[in-house]
């Protein structure tokens, strides 16, 4: 269209500056394409996983079996290389702690309620996740985390308005936006 015009006008056509310009062009709708293609793939992935999760938390059919539910739902959206960890009130007031080994068998502890003093009430009322930063923290030991975490996130479990327990992930490093605005 451009050389149409400067045909019609008879003034001189600089065809490689137009080659290259449309090439310069094409090369940018091509790479934003990319871009969004990724974008798409991640959200599909993400919305799969999701559902995954979904089916396993609705599946569950005994107290354990959520706890269990939950800890691989979130291991599945945190993705590898992340630890996860419940803990929660058992029927006679105790505290306990839970996470799921490499064989999926259980892993449970007793924990002191002092233990969890490091975290932040406000937020946990809030219902809002938990931004916790493991170096030198007593959590790391109390939740049994391996050492070279550095970075958790904590989400609490409320059941009719009341907070019954906490989720949490932990992992070296630290967590993307999407991953603490869950």
């Amino acid at each position: 269209a451009v050389q149409a015009i400067q045909a019609l006008r008879g003034a001189p056509l600089d065809l490689p500056v137009m080659v290259f310009s449309s090439a310069a062009l094409f090369c940018l709708v091509v790479a934003r394409m990319a871009g969004l293609v990724r974008v798409t793939e991640r959200s599909a992935l993400r919305e799969r996983k999701l559902r995954e999760a979904a089916r396993a938390l609705v599946g569950a059919s005994s107290r354990d079996e959520v706890r269990d539910a939950a800890l691989r739902s979130m291991l599945l959206l945190a993705g590898p290389g992340h630890d996860t960890r419940i803990t929660y009130l058992s029927p006679g007031g105790e505290l306990r702690g839970r996470y799921l080994d490499e064989e999926e068998e259980r892993v449970e502890w007793s924990l002191k309620a002092s233990d969890m003093v490091v975290l932040n009430a406000r937020e946990l009322r809030g219902r809002g996740s938990l931004l916790i930063d493991l170096h030198k923290n007593p959590l790391t030991e109390s939740l049994r985390l391996r050492t070279d975490r550095r970075h958790a996130i904590g989400f609490p479990l409320f059941f009719k308005d009341q907070l019954r327990g906490l989720v949490f992930v932990a992992g070296t490093d630290e967590f993307s936006t999407p991953m603490r605005d869950a």
